[in-house]
């Protein structure tokens, strides 16, 4: 019985070691939740651009032969310049909301240059710089520099976006995801490349104070989507790193944030809280196991003590008894040894007396001889 609590101790350690947990810290979450919300945005900014590549062709790699000249003079006339067909130099975008209107603080800013059908023949990129303000207080910057003017163009586009309202953008139906934000804001920066062999697209995301609402999404039939749940209802500050790249055929999405951080602690916490619990049950039911068995033991062990003391006692009486016998038989004997040792000493006297007698005899003999 002393030895169940250590046995019983080492086979509950071995127990946990068994239950051991899955990495929960190595799972990208974000580019779960979000991944397909983000691909289908980006992939309307690359159509755009892929638009905006095809509207503006660059220079042929083998353009055709000039003619052969005949011999003559070559007449250069001054000032004469080759235009594209089609050429707009220089647009300048200026302009506010009306006052006391939806519009009112609305306000736009902004030059483009250089849009033309034939980039080679006017030879200057494309240039864009806007800056706007919603009348939400939305603040956006786009500038960029698209260059066709040669085959091996380089492309470039920045757009920044700051105090976005989230509770404008639409989520995708997945049930990881709330049915829609009620508030927060966020600031985007995004830059798009592109060459003749690639296109890449980076955006980094830091959304503040948000809040959501899952109240149209159905109940969470798991512990994961339950966790997301519950991190997705308030957060601080999210921060969202996005990129995508497409290099001819081949796309790659990457996705990191602080949100993979925020699911995993809450995951940990909250599965860390249930294996205590389920390791405090576990002890619990062990303990209790344990007693249950020392108490049958126990029984056991007073009955069979009891069965032990009853033949104990019978052995001790018969003992006794035996005991009895034997002082009896102790006290017989030595009473006939009393009795031999009277009746020997008798004859020892008689014997003595005759002896004594007799030698009294032959002593009288021998003085009546002499």
């Amino acid at each position: 019985i002393k030895g169940l609590k250590e046995e019983a101790e080492v086979d509950y350690q071995a127990l946990l070691a068994l239950a051991k947990l899955p990495d929960i810290g190595n799972i990208n979450y974000a580019e779960a939740l979000l991944g397909k919300t983000m691909f289908k945005a980006s992939s309307v900014i690359f159509n755009v651009i892929g638009y905006l590549q095809k509207s503006l062709p660059a220079k042929g790699d083998n353009p055709p032969k000039a003619k052969p000249t005949r011999g003559g003079q070559n007449i250069v006339f001054p000032g004469r310049k080759t235009y594209p067909r089609f050429l707009i130099k220089k647009i300048a975008v200026s302009g506010k909301g009306t006052p006391d209107s939806s519009m009112d603080g609305f306000y736009v800013n902004g030059i483009v240059t250089g849009i033309t059908s034939e980039p080679p023949i006017y030879g200057l990129p494309m240039t864009t710089a806007l800056f706007a303000q919603t009348p939400n207080q939305t603040l956006l910057r786009l500038d960029g520099e698209l260059n066709h003017v040669t085959p091996e163009f380089k492309d470039k586009i920045n757009l920044t976006l700051k105090g976005l309202p989230l509770p404008q953008l639409d989520l995708s139906d997945s049930k990881y995801l709330p049915s829609k934000i009620l508030s927060g804001k966020a600031e985007i920066n995004a830059v798009a490349k592109m060459d003749p062999d690639l296109m890449k697209l980076e955006v980094l995301i830091t959304a503040d104070n948000i809040k959501t609402d899952f109240s149209g999404n159905p109940e969470p039939d798991d512990l994961i989507s339950e966790i997301v749940q519950n991190t997705l209802v308030n957060l601080n500050q999210v921060t969202v790193d996005y990129q995508l790249e497409q290099i001819k055929d081949q796309l790659e999405m990457k996705i990191s944030s602080n949100l993979n951080q925020i699911i995993s602690n809450r995951l940990q916490e909250t599965v860390g809280e249930k294996v205590t619990g389920f390791t405090r049950e576990l002890r619990a039911e062990v303990d209790a196991k344990l007693l249950k068995e020392e108490k049958s033991l126990d029984a056991v062990k007073q009955r069979y003590q009891q069965t032990v003391d009853a033949k104990l006692n019978e052995f001790q009486a018969r003992i006794n008894l035996e005991e009895q016998k034997i002082e009896a038989k102790r006290r017989e004997l030595e009473a006939k040894k009393k009795e031999l040792e009277r009746g020997l000493q008798k004859k020892i006297g008689a014997e003595e007396e005759k002896l004594e007698e007799k030698l009294q005899r032959e002593l009288d003999s021998l003085k009546n001889k002499l």
